[in-house]
């Protein structure tokens, strides 16, 4: 989450991270997390929290920014490895995918460009284990699994 962007209200790209928000009782009520999307058995979509941002925008709300806030979240260990973090980001490529209207020409169904781009960051992920920092590195394992993840989904949508 890009943590530079000034207090106030937030722009419109901007989504929170789940751990990190807060919601007023009233629109919570009128706009619930949908129950079919977030971590469950059979499927690691994430992004719960970004629907319910859509909603809460569709409805004329607003989300504000506050950089200077305090959290302390406890992150068990089981939830601090590489594999946890890979199983993340396929859940966040899952729903970028459920997000799109465009896809574009491809193979198996799914687009050439998102091939590339898987490729391309899980070389530089792969590679990264020798030649970059450890933040480079996990930041295209994270660029990696987030598009294997949205060619995973395309790949059950092909298959329904």
């Amino acid at each position: 989450m890009n943590q530079s962007y000034p207090g106030g209200p937030a722009p419109e790209n901007f989504y929170p991270l789940g751990a990190n928000m807060a919601l007023k009782r009233a629109a919570h009520l009128r706009h619930p997390f949908d129950p079919r999307i977030g971590p469950q058995p059979g499927t690691s979509i994430r992004g719960e929290e970004w629907m319910l941002v859509r909603a809460i925008r569709r409805d004329g709300g607003q989300v504000v920014w506050v950089p200077d806030a305090k959290v302390q979240h406890f992150i068990p260990r089981a939830r601090q490895t590489e594999a946890y973090l890979r199983d993340w980001f396929h859940g966040n490529g899952e729903l970028l995918a459920k997000m799109e209207s465009k896809r574009g020409l491809g193979l198996f169904g799914r687009p050439f460009w998102l091939w590339r781009e898987w490729v391309e960051y899980w070389l530089r992920a792969e590679l990264g284990r020798i030649l970059s920092t450890p933040e480079q590195r996990l930041r295209n394992l994270g660029f990696s699994a987030t598009a294997w993840g949205r060619l995973r989904h395309y790949q059950r949508e092909a298959s329904l």
